[in-house]
């Protein structure tokens, strides 16, 4: 039986003490997802389910009190932790006692949990070690930990997790996303600074191996890594973080680069400059200033069109959302879409017409943008000049008064008033900090519309630690011995401040913005690219219906986990092929 059938039992007092006690020996966790998802459900009304849901909760008790195994454990306080979540995002609304009363309950099962797994253990570095191994799978935080922290290995009470893991490892079906996990773990390890350690043991861990009766490509991988000279090639870098350094050959060309209907604007007569780092060949975005008769200045921030040249969900499409962002490494860069589009057919190249979102505002003619008066439109436009921030700079200092260079330094008195509310005066600032502070306008405007307006948005989220934080922390990884510097411990507060993408509009606290929403790198980010579509759907072809909200809504509730993750793993991608190339042990082929 599934879990959803053994919830209905459940619900249905189909299922007695016996039964379930069966179905915990041979269902363990589809019955352990069965009893809590009951429980939510019976949470919905905790008067008249109140005698059932004490009931449930005694018998997940006693199933922690009688399980010993460490991945049954780590099973149960994940759905400890879910059933939370779903309480705080659907039920705590009612803020009734009983709710209150039923989360203090749940709390204290995921401290009896914790106790059950570390009640041998009083190691706080083995403790966040295990934590984060066996119930975050957070890979970017032990990546760190494991390059910081030399010796983790090194203990007798720490070999046995390695070994722990590989024995976990050969025993999952190759199809389990743990599975994927569990090899890029093991593969981790194996190239961060604790190999030493690792090695040292190698013919214990070796011999857990030969026990694999499963992961015979894999198993092979991680055998060969125990060799002294083991040469970690590209396709082995592609095979782990499901990554390609190439494209299919299938897409080397498309036959019409002219995929949206909706009508644009022409702006080429009102040509556009970039300005970005010298060489660069893929440029997402342009701005153009100029002024009008009554003294005001109409700014246009012009955004490379992905959506005019490449359709949603189209086979291009889908390879950019597979990588999600380009990967800049010391020797090459993979771009998200074939060079073709992203160095010439999509990039904003001088002298030639590009499709576009413009981004328009009124500047005042005290150079004060006025935010009120934003508005996008789908445009066609020329580039007149691709400048690198030298060149800009050059511009901006000279003394000439040739329309360019005019241009930049109005341009550079907006930007240097932009978020600046006590400023009344003007200043000729770097160009670089000038298209810094213009690529943040259009991704606030856009997301403070959107959120007023209820349209679905990819929100790029960042929040700083805080006490309230820093408290979940420590007792998120059972610090029992209270000790406010453990490395370990360090280390996860500083990496738990990084950004990452929402579908809520949530918080930018870095950029001081209530919600903000990324939309002027295209061409190099995935998370940019789904919000144009977006834009072009809700605000360029006016769908605004409920089924276009219906259809983003559940886009993005799966796209957005996945380029956060997608994100991650590219960041380790990146870190290994460095780390590795530096030790010249890496072999193309």
């Amino acid at each position: 039986m599934d879990s959803k059938e053994i919830k209905m039992a459940i619900l249905s007092n189909k299922l007695d003490d016996k039964k379930l006690e069966l179905f915990l020996r041979k269902e363990f966790k589809n019955t352990i997802q069965a009893l809590f998802n009951a429980l939510f459900v019976l949470m919905r009304d905790p008067n008249k389910n109140s005698e059932k849901i004490n009931n449930y909760l005694n018998k997940i008790a006693t199933v922690i009190n009688n399980t010993e195994e460490k991945e049954k454990l780590n099973i149960i306080s994940k759905k400890i932790e879910d059933v939370l979540t779903r309480v705080d995002n659907h039920l705590n609304k009612k803020n009734s006692q009983e709710i209150k009363n039923i989360l203090i309950q749940l709390r204290q099962l995921m401290i009896l949990t914790k106790e059950k797994k570390y009640k041998k253990n009083n190691n706080t570095t083995t403790i966040i070690l295990e934590t984060l191994i066996y119930e975050d799978h957070d890979l970017v935080k032990l990546e760190v930990i494991l390059n910081r922290q030399r010796d983790l290995f090194k203990p007798s009470s720490r070999k046995k997790i390695f070994a722990d893991i590989l024995s976990e490892y050969i025993k999952l079906d190759e199809k389990e996303e743990t599975a994927n996990y569990y090899f890029k773990l093991i593969s981790l390890i194996l190239s961060s600074n604790n190999r030493y350690h690792i090695l040292a043991n190698k013919e214990e861990y070796l011999q857990i191996l030969d026990k694999a009766k499963k992961h015979n490509k894999t198993i092979t991988i991680i055998k060969n890594k125990f060799n002294k000279n083991y040469i970690t090639t590209t396709k082995e870098l592609e095979l782990r973080y499901d990554m390609s350094f190439t494209f299919p050959k299938n897409m080397n060309k498309i036959n019409n680069y002219d995929k949206q209907t909706a009508k644009s604007q022409n702006f080429i007569k009102f040509p556009s400059i970039t300005i970005d780092d010298e060489g660069n060949k893929c440029n997402d975005d342009a701005i153009y200033l100029a002024k009008n008769h009554d003294g005001t200045y109409t700014l246009r921030i012009d955004i490379a069109s992905v959506p005019a040249i490449i359709p949603h969900m189209s086979y291009l499409d889908m390879q950019a959302y597979k990588r999600s962002e380009a990967i800049y490494l010391s020797d090459m860069t993979i771009p998200i879409y074939p060079e073709y589009i992203a160095y010439d057919k999509g990039s904003l190249l001088e002298n030639n017409i590009r499709n576009v979102l413009s981004y328009i505002y009124l500047v005042d003619s005290n150079f004060d943008v006025i935010e009120d008066s934003f508005q996008i439109v789908s445009a066609k436009t020329l580039i007149s000049n691709n400048l690198s921030y030298k060149q800009a700079n050059i511009l901006l200092k000279n003394e000439r008064c040739d329309e360019l260079s005019q241009m930049l330094k109005k341009l550079s008195f907006i930007a240097s008033k932009l978020g600046n509310t006590n400023s009344s005066s003007v200043s000729i600032i770097d160009s670089r900090k000038m298209i810094e502070k213009f690529m943040k306008l259009p991704s606030k405007s856009i997301s403070a519309y959107c959120k007023k307006e209820g349209i679905p948005l990819n929100y790029r989220v960042y929040q700083k630690l805080n006490e309230e934080k820093r408290r979940q922390i420590q007792t998120h990884y059972h610090n029992i011995n209270n000790n406010p510097d453990n490395e370990l411990l360090k280390i996860i507060e500083e990496k738990s401040s990084t950004g990452f993408y929402s579908d809520k509009p949530l918080s930018h606290e870095s950029f001081g913005s209530n919600s903000y929403a990324k939309v002027t790198s295209p061409l190099r980010s995935y998370p940019s690219t789904i919000n144009e579509y977006i834009i072009y759907d809700f605000i360029i072809n006016k769908k605004y219906d409920n089924q276009t909200i219906d259809k983003w809504n559940s886009i993005l509730k799966e796209a957005v986990p996945y380029m956060n993750e997608r994100i991650k793993m590219n960041n380790l991608f990146c870190k290994e092929y460095e780390q590795i190339r530096a030790k010249t042990k890496i072999l193309r082929r």
